[in-house]
């Protein structure tokens, strides 16, 4: 365990490396160490702007990693969608409620995430008066939200 653990840092370091000198994107803040490298988790697109899911290296590496020898991941489908609901109501104030599309479970360099899709509806909005683009969130398994950086 200790060695996948170490494995896990040095790919993510070099990760990061590469990243912070390939032109990822600045992020406005910074964790409590002051790094700032990102990985890049998920592009989407919502509203007619694109957008990247990223987060800080150490706060991806930091979350409870899920076990092969265990049956369910440190974080529940159902409180992911619970965080991801929140987070969507701040990232889109005019809706009313979100209805869940999809959560879907992802993996990137042995870390698993979820990507929660929402469908925002506002009674007032176009296109048959409710339901409107969709949205994704990513949850990580500490129940942090990634960071969404417009690009």
């Amino acid at each position: 365990m200790i060695k996948k653990i170490c494995t896990l840092t040095l790919v993510l370091a070099g990760l990061a490396f590469t990243l912070g000198h390939a032109g990822a994107p600045s992020p406005a803040k910074e964790n409590a160490s002051g790094n700032t490298n990102m990985i890049p988790l998920v592009a989407d697109h919502f509203r007619g702007r694109h957008y990247l899911w990223s987060v800080v290296t150490s706060n991806f590496i930091r979350g409870p990693l899920w076990e092969q020898n265990k049956a369910d991941p440190p974080l529940s489908p159902r409180r992911a969608l619970e965080i991801a609901e929140r987070q969507a109501f701040l990232l889109v104030p005019d809706s009313v409620r979100f209805n869940p599309q999809e959560i879907v479970l992802k993996r990137f360099v042995g870390v698993w995430f979820y990507v929660v899709q929402l469908e925002p509806s506002n009674p007032r909005a176009p296109a048959f008066g409710g339901p409107m683009e969709p949205i994704k969130i990513v949850v990580l398994m500490d129940g942090t939200v990634a960071d969404r950086f417009e690009q």
